[in-house]
């Protein structure tokens, strides 16, 4: 499966880059979610997993934290990917693995870290993947 993220039209109203990454395409009236907004969101999530279980080191990692279930790895990374989101309202799973996205502590997060960015940049481009790097930072704090 391959998420495509498209530009927004002309009637829409000042979107920046990471809005268009994550699917958070602005309209006029200043809505940010609704339908258009969780495929994205999902294809993203989707791309992580496969890359994440694809690494052996990072696979085995989210493994035993999440007890094999990589389904709920999958809505963690959902999750941590809304931009509404706010650290408090993440499973205990979920924000165990944003430390890991956004912490360089440690053997695991000094590898997912640049991992996890690598693979936005491929994916969103710069602006894009600066835009969820940033997201995943607030999620942090």
């Amino acid at each position: 499966m391959t998420a495509h993220f498209a530009p927004p039209s002309t009637s829409e109203a000042k979107v920046s880059p990471a809005d268009v990454a994550l699917g958070q395409i602005v309209g006029a009236a200043g809505s940010n979610s609704g339908p258009a907004a969780q495929p994205a969101r999902a294809d993203l999530a989707f791309l992580l997993v496969a890359t994440f279980r694809a690494h052996p080191h990072i696979n085995n990692v989210l493994t035993h934290i999440s007890r094999s279930n990589w389904g709920e790895i999958e809505r963690a990374l959902n999750a941590i990917l809304d931009p509404t989101m706010t650290r408090n309202a993440l499973s205990p799973l979920a924000q165990n693995i944003a430390d890991l996205m956004g912490a360089e502590r440690g053997t695991t997060g000094k590898i997912l870290k640049p991992h996890l960015h690598g693979i936005l940049r491929w994916r969103l481009g710069p602006s894009g993947a600066e835009g969820v790097i940033r997201h995943i930072e607030t999620l942090l704090a």
